[in-house]
């Protein structure tokens, strides 16, 4: 649903606030996100805005906060006055935004201007939910350093930036279950509202020492192996690499792949082939590829870039011939698109609704399934769970009656990732879960029978 907010406008002309762009770079470097507000409380929310360019720029902060339906900026809407920042000086602003009776969840941006347009540099996210009863210990609040590396984005709301070049005091339409304005877009999900679906307590199969807890997801079964990507340890922060563990031995965890400041994750195996996401530029998602490694005398190679522009690979044999399905990295769709590997730069395009990321895909007597994280609406909240789809071209999929087939439970917030294997018609599905900190991801296992 799209809705027309005026954002007003910002202080001074629209020409004498433009400077020349170029080396201009702006970025949120901190922003105050609490997991847990009681409703009616009234908090700050601080945001921090750099210069990270090698010339002075005319920068603006765009924030909107909103309650479900997701119809418009309900709970708070704000565009600065225009601002000037030098290279590599920073910019706070203070944001007080008042708790419903519900969840909220808010987007704010930073732009700057480039002759007579805006140009979107960066964009943050925050979902902050009420306390369950009885209210828990104060939960601390959260710094979230912003950006769209492969640590953050793979928990991922889906944060996209269009390249429209809006104004921001033009406001334009609103969206919000995707929010759109002033050049951002939220990519949510809301579907029919249905009961939610019952939750169980699960502990996880494996978990990392980051943080205490470990930020590791992605899971992927082959030959008896559990391969996943992310951050097992403290020293491994802050770039993801790819590591493995015998099933039968589960916390005998080794590194099977790294590359020196850059971001490998998201592994896909088949034949030997290791297809994963690769980046030397986390803060650049248009700049992550699709890149393949093998196995060759018990060690993985180099990658090597296959598909430019893409991320979270899925790669599927059927009959002799072996697909990589993948999300785009246009940062506005996350549209899945599918790839030949023995002509890569061909694809098809995959229309999904909703649209899922971080998924896997099997063929099994005929049958194309796909596992893939999406934004359920149980009539209530949005609840970011795992969902499942089947086809028989590989091309146009059908979502599954029953979805979703894995919602987080405990204190996770977000179930994602999924690797799954089908026996009969049971579901065998390695997935993650993660905490309402960002970060802290743990691997579980469940069965899903489908009806």
């Amino acid at each position: 649903m799209f809705q027309s907010l005026a954002w007003g406008p910002i202080t001074g002309s629209d020409k004498g606030c433009i400077v020349a762009a170029v080396g201009v770079q702006g970025k949120i470097v901190s922003n105050y996100c609490p997991a847990n507000l009681n409703s009616g409380q009234t908090e700050n929310i601080t945001i921090t805005c750099k210069n990270i360019g090698t010339a002075s720029g005319t920068f603006a902060l765009l924030f909107c906060a909103a309650s479900p339906p997701y119809t418009s900026c309900d709970v708070a809407q704000y565009v600065s006055d225009a601002f000037v920042l030098d290279p590599d000086m920073t910019k706070d602003f203070t944001i007080p935004i008042t708790m419903p009776n519900n969840q909220i969840m808010y987007v704010a941006a930073i732009q700057h201007a480039e002759a007579s347009e805006w140009i979107t540099d960066d964009t943050v996210q925050c979902s902050i939910s009420l306390p369950v009863s009885p209210p828990p210990t104060p939960t601390a609040a959260v710094s979230q350093v912003s950006g769209v590396g492969i640590g953050l984005l793979l928990t991922t709301i889906s944060v996209g930036i269009i390249s429209a070049k809006k104004k921001p005091k033009l406001g334009k339409a609103i969206m919000i279950g995707g929010i759109t304005f002033a050049g951002i877009a939220l990519l949510t999900q809301k579907a029919a509202a249905k009961p939610t679906p019952p939750v169980s307590h699960l502990t996880p199969i494996l978990s990392g020492t980051y943080k205490g807890y470990g930020n590791i997801y992605s899971p992927e079964i082959y030959n008896g192996q559990l391969y996943f990507g992310g951050w097992y340890s403290d020293e491994h922060y802050p770039y993801d690499r790819i590591y493995s563990t015998d099933l039968n031995n589960i916390k005998d965890v080794k590194e099977v792949l790294s590359v020196d400041k850059a971001q490998v994750n998201d592994p896909s195996i088949i034949d030997d082939k290791m297809y994963m996401t690769y980046s030397a530029d986390q803060t650049d998602l248009t700049k992550q590829s699709i890149a393949v490694s093998e196995y060759i005398n018990g060690l993985w190679t180099t990658p090597v870039p296959l598909i430019s522009q893409a991320w979270l690979p899925s790669a599927v044999k059927v009959l002799t011939e072996v697909f990589i399905y993948y999300t785009w990295a246009d940062l506005i769709t996350n549209k899945l698109r599918r790839s030949n590997v023995e002509s890569p730069s061909q694809y098809q395009e995959i229309n999904i609704s909703p649209n899922p990321i971080n998924i896997d895909v099997k063929y099994v007597n005929g049958i194309y399934y796909l596992l893939g994280d999406y934004w359920y609406n149980n009539g209530y909240n949005n609840i970011y769970s795992i969902g499942l789809w089947t086809s028989t071209d590989g091309i146009h999929f059908t979502a599954y009656k029953n979805n979703p087939v894995i919602m987080p439970d405990g204190d996770n917030i977000i179930a994602r990732t999924p690797n799954f294997s089908i026996t009969g018609n049971t579901l065998k599905i390695y997935f993650a879960q993660q905490k309402a900190d960002w970060w802290t991801n743990a691997i579980y296992f469940k069965d899903y029978n489908i009806i």
